[in-house]
């Protein structure tokens, strides 16, 4: 199965749907070629350093590379002068922060017209408060940067997660996909597929959650649309991409 296209290039490798950084441990087996790899882990790689690498540290998921895992993380604080440094910060005392968005609605859900290149949100931030008064305690910091975040990463990675998704339940070619454009940037309204749900449910007590709507219709049209709560242990957002259309 030629998950994202139509390559006669083999071998093929297993796809996760969750990336196995964040703890997923369901796999798509056979279905992406190496060059598809290749890109996918390419704005992966930004989502499980950049954004969630030391929240993954701090709960300990996998890594492929655990004798890599750095046992302290540089972390940018400001300093009782005002001015901005980077501590090394051991990875046992790295706090337990989540920093992502809340987005809008999936403007194709909306009767709303695309925006170009653009999402609408805000920032969602978790924290244990001790952890930071920790951190400021034992570098006599006057605040904490709890970290940074790439909406068009992360808004590829959702899509490939739900794509991913409602292949593994619905099966390869049951569907029209609407996301691929997103997952491989070759569009400039990833917006109109992908975005979320601005209410946030109270936490619950799993890692993440999957969910797939393969009957959502709007103005006579009918979609798939799969929502995405990583982190759900933490309270964190809900997701919504629109993977695509049925065939029949």
């Amino acid at each position: 199965m030629h998950l994202y296209c139509s390559t006669e290039q083999a071998p093929l490798t297993k796809e996760h749907i969750v990336p196995l950084g964040l703890g997923g441990n369901l796999t798509l087996p056979s279905s992406s070629c190496r060059a598809c790899a290749k890109i996918i882990t390419r704005f992966e790689q930004v989502c499980l350093r950049t954004i969630l690498g030391p929240l993954r540290i701090r709960l300990n998921f996998p890594t492929r590379h655990r004798k890599q895992r750095p046992s302290a993380l540089p972390h940018p604080i400001i300093n009782q002068n005002g001015v901005l440094e980077t501590v090394m910060v051991p990875a046992t005392h790295i706090p337990q922060a989540a920093v992502v968005m809340r987005l809008d609605p999936p403007t194709i859900l909306t009767g709303k017209p695309p925006e170009t290149n653009f999402h609408r949100g805000e920032i969602w931030v978790s924290y244990e408060p001790a952890d930071i008064g920790k951190i400021q305690n034992a570098y006599r910091a006057k605040h904490f940067i709890l970290g940074k975040f790439d909406v068009t990463s992360f808004t590829r990675m959702l899509a490939k997660i739900a794509y991913a998704h409602a292949v593994s339940m619905m099966g390869y070619g049951s569907f029209s996909p609407l996301v691929l454009d997103v997952i491989f940037a070759r569009t400039n309204i990833p917006s109109h597929w992908v975005g979320g749900d601005l209410k946030i449910p109270s936490a619950e007590g799993v890692i993440h959650q999957l969910k797939l709507n393969d009957d959502y219709r709007v103005n006579g049209r009918r979609y798939i649309v799969a929502d995405i709560r990583l982190f759900a242990l933490l309270g964190a957002p809900v997701y919504r991409v629109v993977v695509g259309e049925p065939q029949s």
